[in-house]
């Protein structure tokens, strides 16, 4: 079996601030994230890391095997306190203080952290695309931020004080954080605009993660589904189909045919990834998708309103308002005032 080594520590140590196809390094930045490509004869994909400040940061891994491999996150520290998700395909997640590895599927997160010593491998199968994602929080005593308190005391909670405890737990499957961290993706805005609402989502991520933590230990899981993984899978394709697409004439039938799940099935999907039904979540992603564009395009609201997919201007701006608080006249008169 190949091992592939990616050395989390060196990205975190990286000061390199240009990019530069030509520099001998194999780490490159571009747009604010170090990259590193893989391109070996049986593994390909590429290694994304992104620090948001001293103690959070985001590593997006997406690798391709064609034969049995072994990925070692090394470190040479202290591991941090390490939320490992799995967005597709499957892993076998390896920790050197246990003895049988773990299988990471979807739905799933593991957490992780350890001494110097402390080695996380991941075996890889072949055949399949493996999507990994990595939020790592570590305590940085030097740096006054305050998100050093927010990581100390997560850390110091779930390690129960020990800095250099050896953390292992599988958390229950959780709907609702695997789609916030699939919903990364569509993050709009540009440098610090995106930065500011990527952290604020990573605080309510790390929230999610330690309520889960502790329903795990009290065996009280509020986030139960009885729907299978590929049942989930469907519910998620129904979700991006509405996304992709809202001004469509969605029904729940209909939508249940196109995905291959039943309606019962598909609405108590619903709930548990959302908290909505499927009627609530297609009205709000349209409702979204109108101030949207009330407040990028010159659209008038009649156009708004039929180019999302409401019938009823009226209805449009009764649920407008309650929503917004504000009428989607007076929302469109106040962007202009702030666009100048």
């Amino acid at each position: 079996m190949k091992n592939v080594n990616i050395d989390l520590q060196e990205f975190r140590d990286w000061q390199y601030v240009k990019e530069d196809e030509n520099d001998v390094s194999p780490i490159l930045t571009k747009n604010n994230k170090q990259f590193l490509k893989i391109n070996e004869p049986n593994s390909f994909g590429t290694v994304e890391f992104e620090k948001f400040s001293s103690s959070i940061s985001l590593v997006n891994i997406e690798l391709q095997v064609s034969e049995p491999q072994k990925v070692t996150l090394s470190s040479g520290k202290n591991q941090p306190l390490s939320f490992i998700y799995c967005q597709e395909g499957t892993v076998d997640l390896e920790y050197s203080h246990i003895q049988s590895a773990q299988r990471l599927s979807r739905f799933h997160t593991t957490i992780v952290s350890g001494d110097q010593n402390t080695r996380i491998k991941l075996d890889l199968h072949p055949g399949e695309t493996c999507k990994l994602t990595i939020l790592s929080i570590e305590f940085n005593p030097s740096a006054q931020h305050t998100d050093c308190s927010i990581c100390s005391n997560l850390k110091q909670l779930i390690s129960e004080g020990d800095a250099n405890k050896a953390v292992f737990h599988v958390s229950g499957r959780n709907l609702k954080t695997a789609w916030a961290i699939k919903d990364f993706e569509n993050i709009d805005g540009q440098g610090i605009a995106k930065k500011l609402k990527m952290e604020g989502r990573i605080r309510i991520l790390l929230g999610m993660e330690y309520q889960q933590y502790l329903e795990d230990l009290e065996g009280n899981d509020q986030t139960a589904c009885t729907l299978t993984n590929t049942e989930m899978l469907k519910v998620t394709k129904a979700t991006e189909l509405i996304n992709k697409d809202p001004q469509r004439d969605f029904s729940v039938a209909a939508l249940s045919s196109e995905v291959l799940l039943s309606a019962a099935k598909l609405q108590e999907g619903f709930k548990a990834l959302h908290d909505r039904t499927v009627a609530d979540y297609i009205r709000n992603v349209r409702l979204e998708e109108a101030e949207h564009l009330l407040k990028t395009t010159d659209f008038n609201i009649s156009e708004v309103v039929y180019s999302v997919g409401f019938l009823s201007r009226s209805y449009f701006s009764k649920i407008f308002k309650t929503k917004y608080r504000c009428s989607p006249k007076e929302y469109k008169t106040e962007m202009r005032l702030q666009m100048g």
